[in-house]
This record gives C-alpha cells, sequence and structure tokens, in this order.
C-alpha cells in the first residue's frame, strides 16, 4: 500500500486543531462583541430609551408601580394612550446608563448581543455542527444582524429567539419536559415586557406545534399511529397553549400584540420608514448570502433540518425580503439549518475508513491533499478567514468603522455632529414651546428636554399614533399648500398624488367625504400655515436647506431664522411681539423688517 495514513478525527486527538478550535470561538466572540460596540452615530430611538427609563424610574418611586396613562413626551400625544411595551428594557438601558453612562450602556448592549451569538453557537454545535462550521455560521450570523445593533430593545428579542429555539430543541429532543416549559414561560413573560417582538416566541411554538401535528398526520395517513407522536403533539399543545397565556403577562395585556400590526398595515409608514422597507441586495451582502446558500439545501443532505426550522425560514425569509428590519431574525434561524446541511455534507466527503491515503500520480495526490485538507477543516477556516475581511475587515466595514468611532464612543458616546446639540442648548436658554420638530431626531430632543422643560411635537413611536403626525410634519417641512392626503368618513386614507392647489380637490372636498380637513379647506392658508397655526406653534427646528429652509431663507412668511450655526440644523422663530426681543437680537434673515412696527397682537 502505497502511502501513509491520518487520523479519521483529528479535532478528537489532535492538540493543535483544538487550540485553532478555541482560538475561532474566541474571535467569533470577539467579532460579535466589537460589531455591537459603536457610538451612537445616527440612531433616534437610543435617546427616548434612556430618557423613558429615567422617567419611568422617577415616576415608580413618586407613584408606586403605576404606569402614566398617556403619553408624556409629545403635546400631541397627551390625551394617546401610553402602551410601552418596552418598559423594562428602557428600565434596564438606564440602569447601565446610570452605572456608566452612554458608554455603560452600549457595553451592556454588546454583552447581550455576545452572549446571543454565543448560545446560537452552541444550539448548532447540539444540533451536530462542529464547533468550526458553528463558528462560521455565528459570524455570518453577526453581520447580517450588524444593521439592527443600535441600543434598542429587538436586541433582547435576538437574543430570546436563540433561547427559545434551545427550549424547542430540548423539548424535541425528548430531553426533559419542566425544565423546558418552566423557562418557555418564564422567558415569554419577562420578553413580553422587554419588547413586543415576543409575539415571535409564540411563532415558533407554533411553528413546531405544527411540525407535530404533520407528524401525526403522517403516521395516521399510513395507518400506524404511534404513541410518541400524539404524546409529543400533546406536549407542544400544551407548552403552545402555555407560552400564549404568558404573553398576556403585561400591564398592557393583548393591546401589546396589536402594536405590531398597527404599524405594519399603515401602508404609508411602511414606504416612507427606511427599515420597514425592502432590503437593497446592494447594500445587504451578508443576508444575500445566507438566501443563496438557502438555494443549495435541495442539492445537499438536508435531513438534519427540523420541520420547525423549515417553517420559521419560510416565514423569517418573507418578513426578510419585505421588511429590512427582520433580517436579523431571519439569520438567527435561517443559518443553523444551512450550518447543518452543509456540515452534513462535508461529513459525506470525508473518507472512510481508518484514515486518509495518499496514492502517487497527480490526481491521486490531489485528491489525498484535498481529503486531508477536509480532514483538517481547513476549507472552514479559510471561509471564515475570507468572510470576517470581507464583512468585517475591509476599509469602512463593521468592524474597521467601529474603530474608526470608537474615540467618539470613549469621548461621548455619540457622534456629537449627527444630533442638534448646539440647537438644542439654545432652545433650552431662550426659547419656549409649542415647538415644531422632525421626528429624525425627536429622540435627542425628548433626551434633552421633554417632558420636564419642554414638550415635542412628534417622534418616531409610530405604534402609537400612526402616520398621522409624520404626514403633517413633512406637509410643513415641504412647505405643502394642500394636505398630502386626508382620511375618508370610512376612515380610509386617500392620497392627493400629484394634486397640489385647492381647485385640484374641490370635488372630493364638496363631496363632504373628508370631514377632517374641512376646517383648512374653508380657510384661506396654505396647509402647511395652517397646521403651524393649529398646534399654536412658536419655533420650528429642522434642518438646513430643506424646502422650509430654503424658502424662508428668502420670502418673509411670519418666520425669523433665529439660530445657524452651520452644524446643518436651523431655528426659525414665530414674528409675534412676545418674541420681538428675541428677535432683535438673534434674527439672522430679514432684519431690515425689525425697523417696521411690531405686528400688532392678535
Amino acid at each position: 500500500m502505497n502511502g501513509f495514513m491520518l487520523s479519521r478525527h483529528p479535532e478528537e486527538s489532535n492538540l493543535s486543531l483544538r487550540v485553532v478550535t478555541g482560538l475561532l470561538i474566541i474571535l467569533t466572540l470577539v467579532g460579535a462583541f466589537w460589531a455591537a460596540l459603536y457610538p451612537i452615530r445616527g440612531s433616534n430611538d437610543c435617546w427616548w430609551h434612556v430618557k423613558t427609563g429615567e422617567y419611568l424610574w422617577n415616576h415608580f418611586q413618586e407613584n408606586g408601580f403605576h404606569f402614566p396613562p398617556y403619553d408624556v413626551f409629545t403635546y400631541t400625544g397627551e390625551t394617546t394612550p401610553w402602551v410601552n411595551h418596552e418598559w423594562l428594557s428602557a428600565l434596564l438601558i438606564y440602569a447601565f446608563y446610570q452605572l456608566g453612562g452612554l458608554q455603560g450602556a452600549i457595553i451592556f448592549k454588546s454583552v447581550v448581543f455576545t452572549l446571543t451569538i454565543a448560545l446560537l453557537l452552541l444550539y448548532m454545535h447540539r444540533n451536530g455542527v462542529g464547533w468550526k462550521m458553528a463558528c462560521l455560521g455565528s459570524l455570518l450570523t453577526v453581520f447580517a444582524c450588524q444593521t439592527s445593533l443600535d441600543l434598542r430593545p429587538p436586541i433582547f428579542s435576538y437574543l430570546f429567539v436563540v433561547i427559545f429555539l434551545h427550549l424547542i430543541l430540548s423539548l424535541q429532543l425528548g430531553e426533559s419536559f419542566w425544565r423546558p416549559f418552566a423557562a418557555a414561560v418564564a422567558g415569554e413573560i419577562v420578553w413580553i415586557n422587554l419588547h413586543g417582538g415576543a409575539v415571535i416566541g409564540l411563532l415558533l411554538f407554533s411553528f413546531w406545534w405544527i411540525s407535530e401535528l404533520w407528524f401525526c398526520l403522517i403516521t395516521w395517513l399510513r395507518e400506524n399511529p404511534t404513541t410518541p407522536s400524539f404524546r409529543r403533539l400533546g406536549t407542544a399543545s400544551v407548552v403552545l397553549a402555555a407560552v400564549g397565556f404568558a404573553s398576556l403577562i403585561n400591564p398592557w395585556g393583548y393591546e401589546v400584540h396589536r402594536l405590531p400590526f398597527k404599524v405594519m398595515q399603515d401602508w404609508w409608514l411602511v414606504y416612507h420608514i427606511g427599515e420597514l422597507q425592502s432590503p437593497n441586495m446592494h447594500f445587504t451582502k451578508e443576508f444575500e448570502l445566507i438566501i443563496l446558500g438557502l438555494f443549495m439545501l435541495p442539492m445537499l443532505r438536508a435531513g438534519s433540518i427540523w420541520i420547525y426550522e423549515g417553517l420559521a425560514i419560510i416565514f423569517f425569509g418573507h418578513q426578510a425580503l419585505n421588511y429590512m428590519r427582520h433580517i436579523p431574525l431571519f439569520a438567527l434561524v435561517a443559518v443553523p439549518p444551512l450550518m447543518s446541511a452543509l456540515a452534513e455534507e462535508r461529513r459525506a466527503l470525508m473518507p472512510v475508513g481508518r484514515g486518509i491515503m495518499f496514492h502517487k500520480g497527480f490526481w491521486g495526490r490531489l485528491c489525498g491533499m484535498i481529503q486531508w485538507g477536509l480532514n483538517r477543516h481547513m476549507d472552514v477556516i479559510v471561509a471564515f478567514l475570507v468572510i470576517a475581511y470581507f464583512f468585517g475587515l475591509r476599509p469602512y466595514k463593521i468592524w474597521d468603522r467601529n474603530y474608526r468611532d470608537f474615540p467618539a464612543l470613549w469621548q461621548d458616546g455619540y457622534v456629537r455632529d449627527r444630533y442638534p446639540v448646539d440647537a438644542a442648548n439654545f432652545i433650552l436658554r431662550y426659547l419656549k414651546g409649542p415647538m415644531f420638530n422632525h421626528d429624525n431626531f425627536a429622540g435627542y430632543l425628548i433626551y434633552r428636554m421633554s417632558p420636564e422643560v419642554m414638550k415635542i411635537f412628534t417622534d418616531s413611536r409610530y405604534d402609537l399614533w400612526g402616520s398621522r403626525y409624520a404626514k403633517e410634519e413633512l406637509a410643513v417641512f415641504y412647505l405643502r399648500e394642500i394636505p398630502l392626503g386626508a382620511y375618508d368618513v370610512n376612515g380610509e386614507w386617500w392620497e392627493f398624488k400629484d394634486k397640489k392647489t385647492r381647485a385640484e380637490i374641490q370635488a372630493e372636498m364638496k363631496s363632504g367625504r373628508f370631514p377632517e380637513i374641512m376646517d383648512w379647506y374653508n380657510g384661506n392658508q396654505p396647509y402647511w400655515q395652517y397646521v403651524l397655526d393649529y398646534y399654536d406653534v412658536n419655533f420650528v427646528i429642522t434642518w438646513k436647506e430643506i424646502t422650509f429652509d430654503q424658502v424662508l431663507r428668502d420670502n418673509f412668511m411670519g418666520w425669523y431664522l433665529v439660530f445657524d450655526n452651520n452644524t446643518g440644523y436651523v431655528i426659525y422663530l414665530r414674528d409675534t411681539p412676545e418674541n420681538r426681543p428675541l428677535i432683535e437680537k438673534f434674527a439672522i434673515t430679514h432684519r431690515e423688517r425689525l425697523a417696521e412696527p411690531e405686528v400688532p397682537a392678535p
């Protein structure tokens, strides 16, 4: 026999390979931690989560465990019930904010995400995937999640998705019942108070129940009913019912489950909010790679994939293809089955027998080298390094980007020039409300001043008030002569697409179909001025060079530019006798009008 033999399982007997395995695990977890360790650099929600935690903590100190019935941060939402499905997340974020500032809260977030990836790695290993393959899949998941790792409650949902996958696997394997059952019920109670995404827990157990029902149906059709399959269906039914009941144990009961549907059913929000739109494959290559990998499953020995995993892939794949915000959830449920199938295919290519044989001849030696590389997991290691470089280490990719932003994280915890810091300072020192603001930077304004000093116009909590105020906001900042549209008497939204004047909607208004905007129509103001007057707005904070700013700089329409320090934000103050001292001191535009008589009080 020509050649020499190598061990069949070098990972079990070769110390160097065990060291490499440990090193890959460490690199994966460190990479996950570093991927989530970045300053607040554009997200709006992080700020109001911190402020919500602070407000609730103080409120509980004064009133006991009693939640504010209505929104406290906006003057437009003072009669809107505050179904705060993220209250426990806000308290946790605020607790670590108190311990270490924004940096402390961000480190806590990174730890949560690292724990998520560690549990995902363990889940794949429990499913028969080797540690190196599990590291490869976990690393790919890290990069797929990179656009959704801000300091927000969804980070907890990612963790609980993996926890629930572990619990279902334990029940599926029949390892035990009471411990996974108790953990599922307790986990759902905690999850539903951390984030409304806890409905995903119900979905996962529903998929498991469907898979058990399918097994029972198959055995019944084959006229070979087996007690174990029906027993598992009974177990799945009990667990699903218990988890469903547990999801109602929150301060607002079933109302929490209605919030996601309230947002997703508002087509206007879906069309205008970036994370609710379909992903662009040119900028979500990690997501595309997972999709392409799943295309290979029919060609692979995919018998190790559980039916509930397949159902989860179908559901979350549909969600991710339609809504970019669901890509991390899809990666968490899709990567483990994909790695299981790939691992099974690799085992089929491994040499059979006592070891690897290197034969004479070019092709014999080539095949021997390939088998030797497979046996040493060289293909997995190379793939790990290529993916790490391509998606993480290259310039301006996630790890490099976080490295560049680390000074901002160390100094302030956020990228200062992304937020209206100086504009907020000006407001706090000189101005009185009501204000009119963008929802895109409303979270920072809440963090700085609401509700103690001044409430804001609106923010990005669309699950509370839908798209109403966002539509009014766009109408003002783009100086719309008419509304973007209106709700008819049946509550259905009608968009005034290409119509720009009153005359073009005259027929619709005379029909009486839109009573909510009849007051505006019967007046003589452009719609944007009507909105500002309706809310008695005293000043407007907006982005520089938006239509509102461009037009009002050149044309006086009752507003003076009083703040513009080249930070990207401007403030316009209404021309009233009460504001005249501030206007005379800070007016940047139309100062020639200050010599004219003051505007008489209304």
